[in-house]
């Protein structure tokens, strides 16, 4: 049985899987928004989603394209 990671280990896994995938997200959601400034809105909002929602993601699946798929929501909203 796996045991719960304390606080401080869940924000610096998720701070290390943010900031190694940070840019490609920005620029996907640039890709989207083709507006600088609606991509930094999207990335902040984003990433605040992504560290809300960070318990439901699965270490065994790939990050970015998790981050992606919510990023792609944001988008839509």
């Amino acid at each position: 049985a796996g045991s719960i990671p304390s606080d401080a280990e869940r924000t610096r896994a998720f701070l290390a899987l943010h900031s190694r995938h940070a840019r490609w997200i920005y620029g996907y959601l640039l890709g989207l928004a083709r507006n600088q400034a609606d991509a930094e809105d999207l990335f902040s909002e984003t990433t605040t989603t992504l560290w809300e929602k960070f318990d439901q993601f699965d270490p065994a699946t790939e990050f970015r394209a998790w981050a992606c798929r919510v990023a792609q929501f944001k988008y839509l909203e």
